[in-house]
């Protein structure tokens, strides 16, 4: 049986038109385009046929995250001068790029407003890391501080607490300060406390910040981990483009000359065959 570039595509198509996901079958097919690329290589067959065909590639998951627009919409729907604790909250949230169990977990002092530092003490991996915090983050909370936190005598550590005076909970930071933002807001996707996190790293990376500074940031092991947040820049940057450039807008011209795809060698080689039947 000969196997050529035809019989490569009628495989591939083959696997794609199977009821499971193209992950699923990618690396059978990634398996047998290396053999014959082996063999070609060892002079074991004439010619790869697997040689012009695709491999799907993994779909690199995206994090969800806020447009710079939308979280000046969400703070600007909390005013510190009514709601301090939220603003606040939220300010640090996504200033300092924290976990929100980070967030929750604040002391008094593991912040120097002065500085404008945070300490992170037993974040996950239980690594410790400093961050910094933005000027009107550190404002708002030294405002909270002084004007609005009362604390249990059991919480008297925490910095940030409920009305009743015990440490924020995740949910109760979610219930009590994220969705009631976004309801202001009028934000209809799907916003997590984790989504300021996001945002935050893919702001900076948008403005120019360097990888490794916001991998420092986030606290991640591995510079992999941080990556994935460029993959969005490219994203929105497009849209700034198609939004901004004047070239964008002018009239498409009626004719475009396609591309030529250059032939494969198996074409070649038919056309040769071809010829020397005649």
């Amino acid at each position: 049986m000969s196997i050529d570039d035809e019989t490569a595509r009628d495989y591939r198509q083959h696997l794609a038109a199977q009821p499971i996901g193209k992950m699923t079958w990618a690396p059978q097919l990634h398996t047998i385009k290396h053999f014959f690329a082996w063999a070609h290589r060892e002079d074991l067959v004439l010619l790869d046929p697997f040689e012009r065909i695709d491999i799907p590639r993994r779909e690199q998951t995206l994090p969800p995250y806020l447009t710079q627009a939308e979280v000046k919409t969400i703070l600007a729907a909390t005013p510190a001068e009514e709601m301090l604790l939220d603003r606040a909250i939220l300010e640090v949230l996504y200033s300092s790029a924290l976990r929100i169990s980070e967030l929750a977990a604040l002391n008094l002092n593991d912040v120097d407003l002065t500085e404008g530092v945070i300490f992170i003490r037993q974040g996950k991996g239980r690594k410790d890391r400093v961050v910094p915090v933005g000027r009107i983050a550190s404002t708002l909370t030294r405002r909270y501080i002084a004007e609005v936190r009362i604390a249990a005598p059991s919480q008297r550590d925490a910095l940030f607490v409920s009305d009743i005076g015990q440490r924020f909970t995740i949910d109760h930071l979610r219930k009590r300060v994220l969705l009631p933002a976004l309801k202001r807001a009028e934000i209809q996707k799907h916003v997590t406390m984790h989504v300021f996190r996001h945002s935050c790293a893919i702001h900076l990376l948008e403005n120019g910040a360097d990888v490794r500074y916001v991998q420092v940031l986030l606290g991640h092991a591995k510079l992999t981990t941080t990556q994935k947040y460029t993959n969005v820049v490219p994203i929105e940057l497009k849209k700034v483009h198609t939004r901004s450039h004047p070239a964008e807008h002018q009239t498409m011209p009626e004719e475009i000359t396609p591309t030529r795809i250059p032939p494969s060698k198996w074409d070649a080689r038919r056309g040769g065959q071809q010829d020397d039947a005649e």
